[in-house]
């Protein structure tokens, strides 16, 4: 589905919702975030969304997130929200979280089937230590990878065109999701490192040592939508790491969103 103009617009001002709504809480109970990946670039180099971008991301250090988690049983307004992660929604099977507006619905393209809560949502990803040693961080992805096909197989048994591989995922798929993350959780890198890194989505190829852990320890705020956010403090370095000259804009031919949506209704649309 190809959203206009005026649609993607209202899409953006959705998730700047939910955005807010983390910032209220993070800042009422005293937690670290980052505005992370494209809602970082665009508070940089547009003080708001990449005009053509239809996600928004923020990011957590492991144990600011299971603060927030904790903080949205009291304080999250859950009338209008609710936080999706493989606790709280049985059908939900990705290693991240998502915070979603109740009311709305964001179907992915090929996700049709899946049981989760499907309302519009932004990323909740966690930034997990990785070893410093190149080999063991190399056996780490390794190991990841295979959890991430595991966690997709539910998706990728109905969506997958490859025979091979589509019985490959139909065979994943049975294996329960509470052991795949008993066996996730029991693996994290628990030690502080140098590095940290998103294991349970694939990394750009600049970013594939992880990320320095000195650039994104001390918050900064800046403006996002006329409304501050917090931001990792190293942002510039980062933001280079993973775009080059991150305030150039890509070719037109690049600028398009990348989340394709079967369905998508707004909160406002009482009757759809």
């Amino acid at each position: 589905m190809n959203l206009s103009k005026e649609n993607l617009r209202k899409l953006q001002m959705v998730e700047f919702e939910l955005l807010s709504e983390v910032d209220r809480i993070c800042r009422k109970n005293n937690i670290q975030y980052t505005l992370y990946a494209g809602t970082l670039l665009g508070a940089v180099r547009h003080k708001g969304f990449i005009p053509w971008d239809d996600d928004a991301d923020i990011a957590f250090f492991p144990e600011e997130y299971e603060k927030f988690f904790e903080a949205c049983r009291k304080d999250l307004d859950t009338e209008k929200f609710f936080l999706q992660d493989y606790r709280t929604d049985e059908y939900y099977r990705w290693g991240y979280a998502k915070l979603r507006r109740n009311n709305s619905a964001f179907v992915r393209e090929g996700q049709e089937h899946m049981k989760y809560h499907n309302g519009i949502c932004i990323d909740l990803f966690i930034l997990y230590n990785v070893p410093d040693k190149l080999i063991f961080r190399k056996l780490y992805y390794g190991c990841f990878f295979c959890i991430r096909k595991i966690l997709y197989s539910e998706v990728g048994k109905v969506a997958e065109s490859n025979l091979i591989k589509k019985y490959l995922y139909m065979c994943l798929s049975r294996i329960p999701k509470k052991v795949v993350f008993s066996v996730s959780n029991a693996i994290l890198y628990k030690k502080k490192a140098e590095n940290v890194d998103l294991m349970y989505i694939p990394n750009a190829k600049s970013c594939k040592h992880g990320i320095p852990r000195k650039n994104i320890i001390t918050n900064t705020e800046l403006e996002f939508e006329g409304k501050n956010f917090y931001a990792m403090s190293g942002y510039k370095d980062v933001l280079r790491m993973a775009y080059g000259d991150y305030m150039i804009y890509p070719p037109e031919v690049e600028r398009e969103s990348h989340n394709p949506a079967s369905k998508i209704k707004f909160p406002d649309d009482i009757n759809k």
